[in-house]
């Protein structure tokens, strides 16, 4: 799979789809991404099945 996130930075990402993983419900379901920045974790989300609002204040993250 290929992804936004720089080799170095994977171990993390990794992580943190398991600690996200283990509280989220089932999909389908609503996912809002607050501060998301440029949407890795919403676009895996998504990927999961789930419905995602991808919320971020600056406009520099947000590559859309």
């Amino acid at each position: 799979m290929r992804t936004p996130i720089p080799q170095e930075n994977l171990g993390c990402f990794f992580i943190w789809k398991s600690l996200i993983s283990r509280y989220l419900p089932p999909p389908p379901a609503v996912i809002f991404d607050v501060g998301g920045g440029a949407g890795v974790y919403s676009f895996w989300l998504a990927q999961q099945g789930y419905e995602v609002h991808l919320i971020d204040a600056i406009p520099l993250h947000r590559p859309f």
